[in-house]
Formats: C-alpha cells, sequence, structure tokens
C-alpha cells in the first residue's frame, strides 16, 4: 500500500500494531478517526465510538472499500 493514499481529500495512514492493521484518517484539520477490522471490512475503532466521533461513520464503508482495492 502507497504510503500516502487518499481518497476524497483524506488521507488514509496504516497503523500496524501486534495484532492487526488500522488505519487513521486524517482531512486538512487533523485526525478524523482510526478504523479497525471487522467481520466484514472496517468499523470506527472502540475508543471513537465511546466518545461520540462518528462524523465519519457514513464514510466509512467507502474508507474500507477503498483500503480493501488498494491492498488486493
Amino acid at each position: 500500500m502507497p504510503s500516502r493514499p487518499e481518497i476524497g481529500g483524506y488521507l488514509i495512514r496504516p497503523i500496524e500494531t501486534e495484532r492487526e492493521m488500522n488505519f487513521v484518517i486524517l482531512d486538512n484539520e487533523g485526525y478524523v478517526c482510526r478504523l479497525v477490522p471487522g467481520l466484514l471490512g472496517f468499523n470506527l475503532s472502540p475508543l471513537d465510538l465511546a466518545l461520540g466521533n462518528t462524523r465519519a461513520l457514513p464514510l466509512v464503508p467507502c474508507f474500507s472499500e477503498f483500503i480493501f482495492q488498494r491492498d488486493a
């Protein structure tokens, strides 16, 4: 995966952890959300959900599809 993939003005930065690959979504103002693997793609991180950071929720399916296509 390229180091700076973008979709619709959002930067997708991969974050590799010991257990899984996560992605941080950024825009021109900074942090938007963190995506974590789910059963059928990527979901908002539990921390983002707990903090009520759901502004990116409608875009998660687009981000998830973009990530899968880039890694395919």
